[in-house]
């Protein structure tokens, strides 16, 4: 489906859904995408979106961690 992130999950610690963008080089967000990402922060969902290793490290971390994530879905 057309703006679905490419890989989603579910995240059983804290009962979050998570999508998670993967985009190389000057690949940039689609509006389908801003949408989806929207509904699912709307929802309680988290949204990373992957350019470098750095973010997946990132990544991780919140997953170890998720207090790192505020109430409006971004990293403090």
């Amino acid at each position: 489906t057309k703006g679905i992130s490419d890989i989603i999950g579910y995240h059983r610690k804290t009962a979050v859904f998570i999508g998670v963008e993967i985009k190389a080089g000057k690949d940039r967000i689609s509006e389908e995408q801003k949408q989806f990402m929207h509904e699912l922060d709307k929802s309680g969902g988290w949204n990373f979106i992957i350019r470098s290793n750095d973010d997946i490290v990132l990544m991780a971390d919140i997953f170890k961690r998720p207090q790192l994530i505020t109430n409006d879905n971004t990293t403090k």
